[in-house]
């Protein structure tokens, strides 16, 4: 919803092409619950999910621990 909110804004208009082209050239970066988003969308690409994104966790004795296979690919190990 914030994505869609800074495209209306920088669109200045609630037009459907204007926020289409405003979500595919967003100038404002977001930071989100998950990540952060500098130019998620593209002509190309509407999915804003990057490899990065995906990662396996396991659940155990009150704990949430990345999968092995996934450790190296997240910042927030410990």
């Amino acid at each position: 919803m914030h994505l869609l909110y800074l495209a209306i804004r920088q669109a200045n208009s609630t037009e459907g092409p204007k926020i289409l082209a405003a979500l595919e050239s967003l100038k404002s970066r977001y930071k989100g619950v998950i990540t952060s988003y500098n130019k998620p969308f593209s002509k190309e690409d509407h999915d804003a999910i990057t490899q990065n994104l995906l990662i396996m966790d396991e659940v155990a004795s009150g704990r949430v621990d990345p999968m092995p296979t996934t450790r190296e690919k997240v910042s927030y190990c410990v």
